[in-house]
């Protein structure tokens, strides 16, 4: 919260379930449904994101599954996220962090209301 501004970012995560998966280990990387597996190294993933939802100011933003579906073993506790509003206030900037260990990686989104989204990956920080 932000003067009268209001946004709520809820995470859903699940178990990581192969069989619901195609999963390929291809030159130490794995590989999900045809993505590169951000967070694993060369593991098959442990925890998935099933789902983020965004409340804006009070709208219902829809967060598509091609945002965060590569992007295992979140990090979800205050040390490893972070959320601030856009200048505008039409938007949430969302910072996670990732890892099994050694497959790290820092994913920054970039939440909007108009429902154009963004984000951006480090590898191993």
């Amino acid at each position: 919260m932000q003067g009268t501004h209001k946004a709520l970012v809820i995470f859903h995560t699940r178990a990581f379930e192969p069989t619901k998966h195609k999963v390929k280990a291809r030159n130490y990387q794995t590989i999900v449904d045809g993505r590169f597996a951000h967070g694993t190294d060369g593991n098959v993933p442990n925890i998935e994101i099933e789902s983020i939802k965004l409340l804006l100011d009070g709208t219902d933003v829809t967060i598509p599954r091609k945002h965060y579906s590569d992007c295992f073993e979140p990090s979800l506790d205050g040390s490893y996220l972070a959320i601030r509003f856009g200048r505008d206030f039409r938007s949430v900037i969302v910072t996670m962090s990732g890892s099994d260990g050694a497959g790290s990686y820092e994913v920054v989104w970039r939440f909007r209301k108009n429902g154009y989204h963004s984000r951006s990956f480090s590898q191993g920080f």
